[in-house]
């Protein structure tokens, strides 16, 4: 297993191993609670909306290799989508999350990745993330009609949970792998395994489908 650790401070590690990281999805899938329980390791039951976008940077370390993570989060309102796209431009990594509880927004996973495709780069790093394993008990979207949509759309899907830290970290570790593999900058690459996510023979990562499940919690929020 892989050594992964990160810090809130800001490094500067030079322009090659800094990713540029932008978050879509419909409001209220918790996009932010992702976002502050990876960068400051806290969960707000009473997030607010975000209006605009909003900024966050944290290094994070995976094995010899340092990265710095620049994450914008985009405001999943309508009236802010014009404005979201800007984002879009020169991202390396995008992360499309919808809430497992709320099948509307899976089903705008679609038009979320269309908008990437118009805006973003042909080559982006893309992760889909259905959050709020902790509700499990009012799952409206099935894994497998997830993970088949990853599938079609040649990307990493994972779920979360932002209110436990259930795969949070994993998020952006598996976006690190594979941003170095792409650029054959990774020390470790003869390393094919890391935390449940195995590299495939076009060095695309899946997700190890066993590991996706998280334990059933009566309540939760993101």
């Amino acid at each position: 297993m892989f050594d992964s650790s990160s810090s809130t401070e800001s490094e500067d590690f030079g322009d090659q191993n800094t990713i540029k990281v932008v978050l879509l999805g419909s409001t209220g899938v918790g996009k932010t609670a992702i976002v502050d329980r990876f960068v400051k390791n806290v969960f707000n039951q009473n997030t607010k909306v975000t209006v605009g976008s909003a900024f966050n940077t944290k290094p994070i370390k995976i094995g010899k290799q340092e990265f710095h993570l620049n994450i914008w989060d985009t405001a999943g309102q309508e009236k802010f989508h014009s404005l979201a796209k800007m984002y879009y431009r020169d991202a390396v990594a995008a992360i499309i999350c919808f809430d497992i509880t709320k099948q509307e927004s899976f089903l705008e996973c679609s038009r979320w990745r269309s908008e990437l495709q118009e805006s973003g780069s042909p080559d982006i790093l893309l992760t889909i993330v259905g959050n709020k394993t902790d509700l499990e008990g009012s799952r409206t979207v099935k894994l497998e009609a997830a993970e088949k949509w990853a599938q079609n759309n040649d990307c990493v899907y994972l779920e979360t949970s932002a209110k436990s830290g259930y795969n949070i970290q994993e998020i952006f570790d598996q976006i690190c792998v594979r941003y170095a593999n792409n650029n054959q900058s990774w020390e470790n690459s003869e390393k094919k395994i890391k935390r449940g996510f195995e590299l495939n023979e076009k060095n695309n990562l899946s997700p190890n489908t066993n590991q996706l499940r998280s334990t059933n919690e009566k309540d939760g929020c993101c």
